[in-house]
């Protein structure tokens, strides 16, 4: 019997501590993106690594559909890229994709959007 997706991502999830881990393929093929860290703010920097993709192949990464940086994967299909979180319209879930060679993966990332405080004194301290 052929590994699943999910057994792939057990795998590596029992390796590799990570915060977000997507895998996907067709049963005989499997690419994997892990996202690190999985949420933060605009202008964070964040790092996502491919496994799974055709060796020493070129990827981009998206953010959102914004191509946010690239790579060369290694003899084994594995790459890291780093990137910053780019301005985007609105916080909340967000995609990371990783493509190249014919390979994609996608895993998702929480925007942050840090909430501003103003303080008002009122009064005249009496």
């Amino acid at each position: 019997m052929l590994p699943t997706a999910e057994d792939i991502r057990d795998h590596i999830a029992r390796a590799l501590p990570c915060d977000v881990l997507e895998v996907s393929g067709d049963g005989h093929h499997f690419e994997a993106l892990i996202v690190s860290p999985a949420k933060g703010v605009v202008g964070a920097s964040v790092t996502a690594m491919g496994f799974g993709f055709s060796a020493d192949t070129a990827v981009i990464v998206e953010f959102d559909g914004a191509e946010v940086g690239g790579g060369t994967t290694d003899a084994f299909g594995t790459v890291a890229v780093t990137f910053n979180v780019p301005e985007v319209g609105s916080g909340g879930a967000k995609t990371v994709r990783m493509s190249g060679g014919g390979d994609e993966a996608e895993a998702s990332f929480r925007v942050i959007v840090p909430v501003a405080f103003v303080v008002d004194s009122v009064g005249d301290g009496s």
